[in-house]
């Protein structure tokens, strides 16, 4: 039997046995056969093989040759087989409309790495903190880029100065990380790392860093921005402006500053502004009414001196929660030039 003989009739032992040899073969025939051969195939069949498609990922030379033995010859000169999203939708796309295609596809394309992400996700921090520990720069800025910033914040923050400064410089550097590089990745944080516990969210590497350093603290914010300043002084200068901090709430409209306050837990609020400077202080107990001041005044003065990394996490809260407020056009900045004039 020919492999260019193949038609969907032949598949369909196949098709109704095991989507993943379907995948195999329909990869191995490239992609003008495949073309010809996908455009015949019924839309029920057409949606399951092509996620399959999606799934399969790499495949070795001896797993492709145990499923199309009967096509030996010319698979045999086919080496590897790399699936994928991108080439099951570029195949796809030369014989319908991208909206069909995206509604074939549906979430496959992304859904396998999705599902190591946020898996990863939920993984505790020593976990991971022990992985990473021994792989390379490139590895780390990957794998941090893609977790939420709270815990790759707090990653970053245990690793040695050395690789941090190293770490951050590549995620500043990252654009666009091949598919064939981040499968590989995710292969291998599922077999080592998360076992049965994309590419990018459309977030540019210099907000993914400033993300991720609003999170951390005071000493290796310092610490990473002066090493980046030298290697890549334009882009740190960036990521700077886009960090907004616990003392940015200064730039808070005083006319909306009332709805911030509202929002903070006072038991929060008092921790946060016993380690603030002076005047992020006074600007809190300024807008709140005397009695309500004076009240978190003499707690802020009668509490034990809470530690530095609590105090950290807890202006995090806030900062958080004002990021939120803003996007939710609750309240407003202040916009404000280099020289501190607005």
């Amino acid at each position: 039997m020919s492999l260019t003989a193949t038609t969907p009739r032949a598949l369909t032992p196949v098709l109704s046995g095991s989507l993943e040899k379907a995948a195999i073969i329909i990869l191995a025939l490239g992609e003008d056969r495949s073309q010809r051969l996908l455009s015949e195939l019924p839309d029920d069949e057409l949606r399951r093989i092509s996620r399959a498609m999606a799934r399969l990922g790499r495949t070795s030379l001896e797993t492709i040759e145990q499923t199309v033995n009967e096509f030996r010859t010319e698979v045999g000169r086919t080496g590897t087989i790399l699936g994928g999203a991108e080439g099951t939708e570029r195949i796809l796309l030369r014989i319908m409309p991208p909206d069909k295609v995206a509604s074939i596809l549906g979430d496959a394309p992304g859904s396998d790495s999705k599902a190591v992400w946020e898996k990863l996700a939920t993984l505790p921090s020593a976990n991971l903190v022990g992985y990473v520990r021994n792989e390379s720069p490139q590895t780390v800025a990957v794998i941090l880029g893609r977790l939420p910033p709270e815990q790759a914040a707090k990653i970053l923050s245990v690793l040695p100065q050395d690789l941090t400064a190293e770490v951050a410089l590549r995620m500043l550097r990252m654009d666009r990380i091949h598919q064939s590089v981040l499968s590989d990745i995710e292969e291998t944080l599922e077999r080592e790392l998360v076992g049965s516990a994309g590419d990018s969210d459309g977030q540019d590497s210099e907000s993914v860093l400033a993300e991720l350093l609003n999170r951390s603290d005071r000493e290796l914010v310092a610490r990473l921005l002066t090493s980046l300043e030298e290697t890549e002084p334009d882009a740190a200068a960036r990521v700077r402006k886009m960090m907004f901090t616990f003392d940015d709430l200064a730039r808070v409209d005083p006319a909306t500053f009332g709805v911030l306050i509202g929002e903070c837990p006072m038991d929060k609020l008092a921790i946060a502004l016993h380690g603030a400077p002076v005047a992020i202080r006074d600007l809190f107990l300024s807008t709140m009414s005397e009695r309500a001041a004076n009240m978190l005044r003499e707690e802020i003065e009668s509490m034990p001196a809470p530690r530095r990394k609590v105090v950290e996490e807890t202006q995090s809260d806030i900062v958080v929660l004002a990021k939120r407020l803003l996007e939710e056009g609750r309240i407003f900045l202040i916009d404000q030039s280099e020289d501190g004039e607005e």
